[in-house]
């Protein structure tokens, strides 16, 4: 099978025998990675470089003339590589006659490959000038095996590659001695997979038994069609990359592919052009990333961006993170920009797992939803969704739902119905629950008073009931009140309106407090440092009740989640 599409992984290394080394080498480059065609990358960090799958002159998604004949010569970018990687003899991951050839004009460089692509290379001229530097690894499925070359820690796994699709699965290839390889560049580590398809049994208990915990992992290489749920959490819970970068796509598969990359990666990186080149400053290292609230130092008095690079990114934060009760799950959702190929915006559901006290790397959660409230207990999730056969964004026939905790994983999710039971409402949306299950939600009921607003519905006997509008001082039209958070106990709620006076203000947070009998004050403001000139929403108390977490537009980011010290905003205090 030749894949239309790979996605980067993150690599490992361990150290071994070193069979040559070279003492030149800096430490603390910002690490560099350079797309050259299909699966084919150029690696650098610390003066190091790699070469993987990229010497290849096949016609699909090749490199041009100019790029291969710099390969074949040194010269260029190409001109001092200490190593080449080749994941398997197929002809769009490598050209005998290329590899040969840049071997023969880099005397330095060095070449690590299975049997049958070194097989391919003993039919060129001049190969037993470079037969000395040629490293010939055969290993059976599932076994790996750890060496140094020219300096560089390099662990082979040796993997099974993907399939053919057939009846709408993968049906696994017979073995072919596919290699791949985990390097580590001063530091920094880079997993390169090739074609291997990670739902494999072989390939998923291979890469799980490897111990990715004794080095960071910064970058997955991975194949495209390596998106399902079971899949995600393999990544996010074994190798935990920091980065993904979608590779193997074909240039006229790329606008189709993208959406169901981004949809089950939203942070994938997607390279366009041969030979563009990234830089990597500060990756995270989620193998050691532990503490409560993902580790990040607590706020004080003035509001602070909330996890840089994990939570806030480049994407647009679309809601403040839900905690569970325990503190060891996370959700949030996040959207994608329009990008160049006019893909429309993609909202994707992002979570967070800590186990034996540190957590995965983010993953889409195998529903693709994000909880944006849990029960009391944290047996329940609550979040919106729209009803079967309905439009996909928040409008007609989106409901309420929820999903129970069963294990490790959580269940299939069911909808409360409120929009079947109740036709008077068109949508419900934005769900946050008191202790005691009661909901509140933004929903929509038209009528002559345009009744769009905060909701109310009480569990009796099991099943949730009528909702009920909040009162005209909470929801004060003609203004916008959305994005509610209930204090567990109902005795304040808190929300995003649009009723400021300052012009060009289209959203603060405010608070009203329910009184004994039941009514609700006139909502105050949060007042500032909270509120801003810019929209504020999707305020959120954390479990303990030590920060306010709220999404902020921004001008760099379009929106990001931000949190304060609760004790330090007046209009919190009891």
């Amino acid at each position: 099978m030749k894949p239309t599409a790979v996605i980067m992984c993150a690599l490992f290394a361990l150290p071994v025998a070193c069979l040559t080394a070279r003492e030149d080498k800096a430490v603390g480059d910002v690490p560099r990675v350079t797309f050259v065609a299909n699966d084919g990358f150029l690696l650098e960090n610390g003066g190091a470089k790699v070469l993987v799958d990229a010497a290849f002159s096949s016609p699909s998604g090749r490199p041009s003339q100019e790029v291969l004949d710099d390969i074949s010569f040194a010269r260029g970018p190409f001109a001092d590589i200490d190593l080449m990687l080749i994941t398997h003899h197929h002809r769009d991951h490598v050209d005998p006659k290329v590899v040969a050839a840049h071997l023969q004009n880099n005397a330095h460089c060095r070449l690590i490959a299975n049997t049958r692509t070194v097989d391919l290379l003993r039919k060129e001229d001049g190969f037993d000038r470079i037969r000395d530097r040629v490293h010939e690894v055969n290993l059976e499925p599932g076994t790996n095996r750890r060496m140094t070359v020219n300096g560089i820690d390099v662990g082979v796994l040796a993997l099974i590659h993907s399939g053919q699709p057939r009846d709408g699965r993968i049906v696994p290839a017979e073995p072919m001695g596919h290699l791949a390889f985990v390097v580590d560049l001063a530091g920094a580590g880079f997993l390169h997979v090739g074609d291997a398809w990670l739902g494999d049994a072989v390939n998923k208990a291979t890469l799980s038994a490897y111990p990715f915990d004794e080095a960071p992992v910064q970058f997955l290489f991975l194949n495209f069609f390596c998106r399902t749920p079971a899949e995600r959490e393999l990544i996010a819970r074994t190798i935990k990359p920091s980065r993904i970068i979608a590779m193997h796509i074909a240039p006229a598969d790329l606008a189709k592919e993208l959406k169901e990359i981004h949809a089950a990666y939203p942070w994938a990186i997607v390279f366009r052009d041969s030979m563009e080149q990234r830089f990597f400053p500060n990756e995270i290292d989620f193998h050691n990333l532990t503490g409560d609230y993902l580790g990040q130092p607590p706020p004080g008095a003035t509001p602070q961006v909330f996890s840089r690079g994990i939570v806030s990114t480049d994407l647009q934060e679309h809601g403040a993170p839900s905690f569970s009760p325990d503190g060891n799950e996370v959700f949030w959702l996040s959207n994608r920009k329009p990008g160049p190929d006019n893909e429309s915006w993609i909202g994707a559901a992002v979570t967070m797992r800590r186990e034996k006290g540190r957590w995965s790397a983010p993953f889409v959660p195998g529903f693709a939803q994000m909880f944006d409230a849990f029960s009391a207990d944290g047996r329940r999730g609550y979040f919106h969704a729209p009803r079967p056969g309905a439009a996909q964004q928040p409008g007609p026939n989106t409901d309420l739902w929820f999903a129970e905790k069963q294990g490790d994983h959580w269940s299939e999710p069911k909808c409360l119905n409120l929009i079947a039971r109740y036709p008077e409402l068109r949508f419900a949306y934005s769900p946050t629950i008191s202790r005691n299950g009661t909901l509140y939600f933004t929903a929509y009921a038209p009528g002559p008073l345009n009744d769009y607003g905060l909701y109310r519905s009480e569990l009796v006997n099991g099943e949730y009931g009528k909702p009920e509008l909040l009162p005209r001082n909470i929801n004060l039209s003609p203004f916008l009140n959305w994005t509610p958070f209930i204090a567990p106990d109902e005795s304040y709620l808190l929300f995003s309106s649009n009723r400021s006076t300052q012009p060009g203000d289209v959203g603060d947070l405010y608070i009203s407090r329910r009184r004994a009998d039941g009514s609700w004050t006139d909502p105050v403001s949060l007042g500032e440092p909270v509120n801003t000139d810019r929209q504020e929403r999707f305020p959120k108390l954390s479990n303990d009740g030590k920060y306010l977490f709220f999404s902020r537009q921004t001008p760099d980011h379009d929106e990001d989640v931000f949190w304060v010290d609760a004790a330090a905003v007046p209009a919190l205090r009891p």
